[in-house]
């Protein structure tokens, strides 16, 4: 009786820890660090890819939604989805922009994200010529709360839970 007790606490603590481990290990996959960026350039961006072309975004909380810079749009591969939303410029006068959905991924990680198509070729100029970094789009808000991420200033990383 007490060998079966002490087999049966075994194999019970034997699994508890293997879903331990599954669940670091998926935590540990779907992290996204932006160290590298904030090391050169102080801003956290994280390069994601659209096929075989680099995108890079940066992650602004402040923002609601993701935006396209639209000179990217013809070297890459989007869905219309022939949607409009009213944004708020930065005059603060509302803007209708058209929205697409563009896949992209980090890693072996797959996200399809709409995106707000706006011109942003002077301010991602400006973020280049300082940096030395071109950005493609931004990540908003919406992003981060869509796919559970949470980002970490401590680990620069922004990462699921």
């Amino acid at each position: 009786m007490t060998l079966l007790i002490i087999t049966a606490a075994i194999i019970i603590i034997s699994i508890i820890s293997y879903f331990i481990v599954v669940s670091i290990e998926k935590r540990t996959n779907r992290r996204i660090s932006f160290k590298e960026s904030m090391d050169l350039v102080e801003l956290p961006v994280i390069t994601f890819y659209n096929k075989d072309k680099k995108l890079n975004f940066l992650l602004d909380t402040g923002s609601n939604i993701s935006y396209i810079n639209n000179s990217i749009l013809k070297d890459i591969s989007i869905e219309d989805t022939s949607k409009e939303i009213k944004v708020i410029g930065i005059e603060g006068n509302p803007i209708n922009t058209k929205i697409c959905k563009i896949v992209i991924t980090y890693k072996d990680i797959t996200f399809t994200e709409e995106f707000s198509i706006a011109n942003l070729n002077d301010a991602f100029d400006l973020v280049k010529q300082e940096s030395g970094v071109q950005i493609h789009g931004i990540l908003g808000s919406k992003f981060f709360e869509k796919y559970k991420y949470i980002i970490d200033f401590k680990t620069l990383a922004a990462y699921t839970k």
